[in-house]
């Protein structure tokens, strides 16, 4: 990671997978210069169920050091680390977002329909351009 300082992330989801073998929900924080999943745990995801699990337009906010974003990632294996440079193309759907990364990893990130991600849809159209596609 090469941002030593804090970065300000916005929580687009608390329902988000990383596919369909991962039951286990987990939050979808949008920093400026990529993507943090930090599963939640099975208590939390029974309690979702199929309700949104952030309210559109309340987005909450958080400031992770770099050192905190290496804690998370460390401590579970679906929680990742996805900076935005390391993104070679991605594919955007409706709730979905398959991404391949420049050393050729494929990662998918699933999170509940009912979630309204329209911060995550606007920033990766910004930063990814031609990399991005809709599907």
């Amino acid at each position: 990671m090469t941002n030593t300082g804090e970065r300000r992330c916005v929580l687009v989801t608390a329902g988000c997978t990383t596919g369909w073998t991962d039951w286990i929900h987990g939050e979808l924080w949008l920093c400026p210069d990529g993507l943090l999943r930090r599963a939640l745990g099975l208590g939390r995801t029974v309690r979702h169920l199929w309700f949104p699990t952030v309210r559109p337009g309340e987005w909450q906010m958080h400031s992770f050091s770099a050192e905190e974003v290496e804690r998370i990632v460390a401590t579970g294996r679906t929680n990742l680390w996805v900076p935005f440079t390391g993104i070679a193309r991605a594919r955007l759907g409706d709730s979905q977002l398959d991404i391949e990364t420049r050393n050729g990893e494929r990662i998918s990130l699933m999170w509940v329909p009912v979630d309204d991600v329209t911060p995550l849809r606007t920033k990766l159209a910004e930063v990814l351009g031609d990399r991005l596609r809709s599907g």
